[in-house]
């Protein structure tokens, strides 16, 4: 059978995800695999009609299509988004009608769900029937098991496929985009600025983006400290992060454009927003790329900023994996929670409450910065993937590795040399059948003393 692989990988063939498709190759010979590098030649797709056309007759002939990419920053590369949003624009939905199709990624595992969750939502909006894909870690190939593993998943697959039936009934419900008008919001006078703080807002609105700039508009207007905009549509990026890892040591980026000073502002900014309008089911192309450029720096949590939050507009609300992934941006930055408020679905006047209610905590924190959100699993669990990540490449991620060390991010559990010594103990003591029995008794009344004897103290200080 036809085969389309549509690579997102900067790479292209010679990135490490291709390697798990010429495997494929090898193992079934009996199959015809043809690869596209859609993001490693992403500028000729953009470019080039012709070239692009190409494509829809592969996709015409095809009977399954495999999506193949590394996860960047917690979704498939700028690269495969534009090369996803160019196939919305120029491409009859129906050709992709009655194929099969599934995704294989590899990565860190960092935040690998909200990318195979983007581009499940992806190919149901194309009219493809999808199959859970394959998420492997990127060394994962490298072992016995890994390949057994692997070719079961592949196996599986081309059977469904086969068979003409991915065999679920995964109903991803069609995004509904009715967001508030805000055409008849009347702006409130402009609140007087100081500069104590600093604000910079890294939005790609365009003027079409009118309930964006509105919303962008109102907030300005009612805060009090001076704003700064980065407009990426105004500014040079010349491309996506391509992964090469030349600033995993400290170097500057590969590129030379005008990213490197748009960076240093949000990086020294006091409250960092971003705000921008949702294209298929995540933020543009353009935006991702501005993402995706952080890399090493989106390894360290350098920025400045107390306060991180997003303002979007679209169907945010509709897009629980998206929202997942702007809620783990903030927590793995180490910043406060400013917010995620959006358009989708509210009236103009809730739109304006929202905004406004933003502004408030804004000024009320920064005026009281006694606290900062705990970090959930979102920030905890990234934040173990990336410090086992930077230990084992520490050789190729020595600015990562310098400032993990530095800060005291190496902390696993083999080195809490404390806790190990009681673990040993309270091990020991349980080989002896009346204590053990003791433990097991009195566990949650052991558990709860420390902070028994804590709230105890808390009293004893109020009345002294």
């Amino acid at each position: 059978m036809n085969i389309l692989v549509l690579n997102g990988s900067p790479h292209g063939n010679k990135g490490v995800t291709a390697q798990y498709i010429k495997y494929l190759e090898i193992k079934f010979p009996e199959h015809a695999f043809k690869s596209i590098e859609a993001g490693g030649k992403i500028n000729k797709f953009e470019n080039n009609i012709t070239y692009f056309n190409q494509v829809v007759e592969d996709i015409k002939i095809a009977k399954a299509i495999i999506w193949v990419f590394p996860v960047y920053t917690m979704l498939v590369p700028s690269q495969l988004k534009l090369f996803i949003e160019i196939l919305f624009e120029r491409c009859d939905k129906n050709i992709f009608e009655d194929k099969i199709a599934t995704a294989i990624s590899s990565s860190a595992n960092f935040y690998d769900h909200t990318a195979h969750s983007y581009i499940e939502g992806i190919s149901s909006d194309l009219g493809l029937r999808y199959v859970r894909g394959y998420s492997a870690e990127m060394r994962e190939i490298l072992t016995q098991d890994g390949r057994e593993n692997f070719l079961g998943f592949a196996n599986d697959f081309l059977w469904r496929v086969d068979m003409d039936d991915n065999l679920e009934d995964i109903v991803i419900p069609k995004i509904i985009n009715e967001s508030a008008d805000l055409a008849e919001i009347t702006l409130p006078t402009k609140a007087q600025k100081t500069d104590d703080k600093m604000i910079v807002i890294v939005s790609d609105a365009s003027p079409d983006d009118y309930n964006l700039l509105k919303m962008l508009e109102l907030f300005d207007r009612m805060v009090s400290y001076e704003v700064e905009y980065i407009k990426l549509n105004d500014i040079e990026i010349k491309g996506g992060c391509i992964g090469c890892l030349k600033c995993g040591d400290g170097s500057s980026c590969f590129y030379k454009d005008e990213y490197t000073d748009a960076f240093e502002k949000v990086k020294n900014a006091d409250i960092v927003i971003y705000a921008g309008a949702i294209k298929d089911r995540f933020y543009s192309a353009r935006f991702k790329k501005f993402i995706d450029r952080y890399f090493s720096n989106g390894h360290r949590h350098i920025l400045k900023a107390g306060l991180l939050g997003h303002i979007v507009s679209g169907a945010l609300n509709q897009l629980p994996s998206m929202k997942e992934g702007l809620e783990a941006h903030i927590e793995v930055a180490h910043t406060q929670r400013l917010g995620i408020i959006s358009d989708d679905n509210i009236s103009p006047k809730d739109t304006v409450k929202q905004i406004e209610n933003m502004v408030k905590y804004l000024e009320h924190w920064t005026k009281n910065p006694q606290w900062k959100s705990p970090q959930t699993f979102l920030g905890v669990g990234g934040g173990k993937i990336f410090r086992d990540l930077v230990y084992y490449n520490r050789a190729v991620m020595g600015a990562d590795y310098r400032f993990y060390k530095k800060n005291g991010l190496f902390d696993f559990p083999t080195k809490n040399y404390v806790q190990n010594f009681i673990s040993r103990v309270l091990m020991s003591l349980q080989a002896f059948p009346a204590i053990k029995k003791d433990i097991k008794k009195n566990m949650n009344k052991y558990r709860v003393k420390p902070y028994e004897k804590m709230i105890e103290k808390e009293k004893l200080a109020i009345y002294e």
